[in-house]
């Protein structure tokens, strides 16, 4: 569908049809006030075109590529993941190595740093950054106004190799860091004297959510095997494990906003699991009225509950976003940069 021909449908129709208007930043005035959801696109390995795109709910405007407009140079190479901290928005650039700052409301970037082996995914206590990486074996602790490192944790001691103690997925827990090691542990660092212990999971752990009743689960797969695995606060052994069958990949792990119902992608599918339930049979698959092509990552609005879908397409050409209700109903969708890998939920 061509703009000048839908324009004014839209225009008209726009509550009811899901159009999205995509508008330049440049042609604007910044910033727009209200809710904002940051879109998250790798773009290619190697190929430096990794894109911020910013979606509004309450006006249903797209911004495309709002790093590179605003700042006057690219995001770097693979965006990973990002969070906001109630003041700025941080983005982790993997391939690039690079941290980056950025102010919600101008888009303009505040700090960044180059220097990290492959960073992932990020995570705040106390003014502190904590990172892990998929390269260096360790976790990495900086502050948060120049980003100059202050500690390193070792991930797996003695590993050595390509990926050794490849780590993935941070949350804060009980006052303590968590972070999931694909090797098929949960790493436990104290923030006070970065004193570490290990629970052991299963090998591929890469997902972590917290729910309402404060437990922690994780998502893990590789080789075609995969797995929920559900602890409660300070236990060592887990509350119960759901395994699926072969050949299966399970991508995200998001909670609502009550916290009481986990949403994943598992082959393709969006599911979700009650967090009260124990068995695989109580996992829930919600049919979607529109059928993304690859479904590729997964979001949960905060405030509306509305379900983000990434949709990677051919990994190639630009991504889209569907946006759905609980019961799997469209609600509308628009187009992003290529890949689009997470998404950050923004409020004033």
């Amino acid at each position: 569908m061509k703009k000048i021909t839908i324009g004014l449908f839209c225009f008209l129709f726009l509550g009811m049809t899901g159009c999205i208007k995509d508008t330049p930043i440049s042609s604007i005035q910044i910033p727009l006030t209200g809710e904002k959801v940051a879109v998250l696109c790798e773009g290619n390995y190697m190929w430096n075109n990794a894109q911020l795109d910013m979606y509004y709910p309450d006006s249903n405007v797209v911004h495309s590529n709002v790093f590179e407009q605003v700042n006057g140079k690219p995001l770097g190479d693979v965006l990973q993941s990002g969070f906001f901290d109630g003041q700025y928005l941080w983005l982790s650039v993997n391939n690039t190595g690079k941290l980056v700052k950025i102010s919600p409301k101008t888009f303009k970037e505040v700090k960044s740093k180059i220097g990290f082996k492959s960073p992932r995914y990020l995570a705040q206590y106390n003014g502190n950054l904590w990172i892990t990486d998929i390269l260096a074996n360790k976790i990495i602790r900086c502050d948060t106004q120049n980003l100059n490192t202050l500690s390193e944790v070792p991930c797996l001691p003695n590993k050595s190799g390509l990926r050794a103690g490849w780590s993935e997925e941070i949350v804060v827990w009980d006052n303590h860091i968590f972070a999931a090691l694909y090797d098929g542990f949960l790493m436990k660092i104290n923030p006070l004297n970065n004193q570490t212990n290990y629970i052991k999971v299963d090998t591929g752990a890469q997902h972590l959510a917290i729910d309402k009743l404060n437990r922690l689960w994780v998502a893990s797969s590789v080789n075609g095997k995969a797995s929920l695995t559900m602890f409660k606060s300070n236990d060592t052994l887990p509350q119960f494990i759901i395994h699926f069958p072969m050949a299966s990949s399970i991508q995200k792990l998001k909670l609502n906003p009550n916290k009481d119902k986990i949403y994943f992608i598992l082959n393709g599918t969006l599911k979700s699991l009650d967090i009260n339930a124990s068995n695989y049979s109580d996992i829930v698959s919600i049919p979607l009225t529109k059928s993304p092509k690859n479904m590729y990552t997964l979001g949960i609005h905060p405030r509306s509950g509305n379900i983000y879908i990434g949709d990677a397409k051919d990994y190639i050409s630009n991504g889209e976003v569907f946006i759905f209700k609980t019961d799997g109903s469209w609600v509308s969708s628009f187009s992003t940069g290529i890949i689009p890998t997470d998404f950050v939920f923004i409020t004033d």
